[in-house]
């Protein structure tokens, strides 16, 4: 890094923390005012985003060319009836999706949906009518914790100091490190959470632990879930789920009459029934009164932009990310992204792939995406650009500020001008 004087600025990797950053003097540290970050920075950040080697040559075909070459040779695949904008997400900045204006220009096709939450998601939208987040300070001031299918250490370490001195429950078929200094473990059979959620809402209704006052004011006809619970023998599923009565009422009990979260990770909602694993575990906040309160609520991945006026939202002809059909178009243009590994069935990508014409790499890093590809672009990170950053956990709206520069790469800006 270049020595700067102290900048703030925000991590742009793709995770619910949105990480404050603080540059000094060439140094990177967390930003202690940040509600996120709490004074550290994950080694992604710290260590392992400097040492992977970055593309720093444009290529044709293989071969070193320089970067108007590698434009002019983007421009002319472009110039395609067929040609497809595939984005990932490594960069979570906003102004990552200025390219979606150059597709609506050239009449291309863009995605839609995600490869990430979008069950999960469309669950919750279908239930609640919205995807809210669940911002932090709602979990400081819950006085238990369910911790449901995610790996929290890992995946949001930023929230653990959030979680001090609360009462935790995990449910999870893994035994993760939470779950190790959890006060109680519920380890299921993977492929249950639906069903752990509706038992836990009948037991509720069953043992008198439901909040009647929060019911018939929210949910009147909450006995009609009673009875599609009923369909349910209490035996079998238990027996499927690995788990007994007593565990299941331990849970209610330690639930009863506390502030209770519930964070719920990607894991719950990634088979073919995820949209409804989500609904059920709303569904059994609701019997409980755990929604709209203090301390009380779902949190699941919220919707980063909801009420944020999207300058780069387009009208453009879109296919569905998850099973895009590269062999559908002529030119691919990919950003930031590596679908080789990141989207289901790899055999499919890769031979879908094979069946364009030209496929274009726009990223920072090599992948097994960019060693497919016949162009490829070298970007530039974003510590080496101007951009804004929202996150799917917080409600803070943070600037990304630049704070070194790079003789090498182009923006999302320029190339989308060039």
């Amino acid at each position: 890094m270049s020595n700067v004087k102290e900048i703030k600025t925000t991590c742009g990797l793709d995770c619910p923390d949105a990480c404050g950053i603080v540059a000094n003097d060439g140094q990177i540290k967390a930003d202690r005012e940040h509600p996120t970050s709490n004074g550290a920075l994950c080694a992604l950040l710290n260590k392992y985003m400097f040492e992977e080697p970055r593309i720093k040559t444009a290529k044709i075909n293989g071969k070193e060319v320089s970067l108007d070459e590698a434009l002019n040779a983007t421009k002319e695949a472009l110039d395609t009836d067929s040609k497809l904008l595939w984005r990932g997400s490594g960069n979570f900045g906003v102004m990552q999706e200025i390219t979606n204006l150059l597709f609506e220009k050239i009449e291309g096709t863009t995605t839609k949906g995600t490869l990430c939450d979008g069950s999960g998601d469309a669950g919750i939208v279908e239930g609640r009518g919205v995807n809210r987040i669940l911002p932090p300070e709602q979990i400081a001031k819950a006085e238990v914790v369910v911790v449901w299918g995610k790996n929290i250490t890992a995946t949001a370490s930023h929230l653990m100091p959030y979680l001090k001195d609360k009462q935790i429950i995990v449910i999870d078929p893994v035994k993760t490190a939470i779950a190790k200094k959890a006060d109680l473990f519920v380890q299921i059979t993977p492929r249950s959470d639906f069903f752990v959620a509706i038992m836990l809402a009948r037991f509720a209704l069953m043992g008198n632990f439901e909040d009647l006052e929060y019911l018939e004011e929210h949910a009147p006809d909450y006995d009609e879930y009673y009875d599609f619970s009923q369909e349910f023998r209490i035996r079998p599923i238990l027996d499927h789920i690995g788990t007994d009565l007593k565990e299941m009422g331990k849970i209610l009990e330690m639930i009863k009459d506390k502030k209770t979260v519930f964070l719920v990770g990607n894991g719950v909602q990634k088979y073919s029934t995820g949209g409804q694993v989500l609904q059920a575990i709303d569904s059994l906040a609701v019997i409980l009164g755990k929604f709209g309160k203090e301390g009380c609520g779902v949190g699941f991945l919220g919707n980063s932009k909801l009420n944020f006026k999207n300058p780069f939202e387009v009208k453009t002809t879109k296919v569905e990310k998850v099973n895009t059909a590269f062999g559908e178009f002529e030119t691919v243009l990919i950003q930031g992204g590596n679908p080789v590994a990141s989207m289901p069935n790899s055999s499919r990508v890769i031979e879908e792939l094979k069946k364009t014409n030209t496929i274009i790499y726009y990223g920072v890093y090599e992948n097994e995406t960019s060693a497919m590809a016949d162009i490829v672009i070298p970007a530039k990170n974003f510590f080496e650009k101007r951009d804004v950053r929202l996150s799917y956990a917080h409600h803070t709206v943070n600037p990304m500020r630049k704070i070194e520069e790079s003789n090498y790469g182009i923006s999302e800006y320029d190339f989308t001008n060039t």
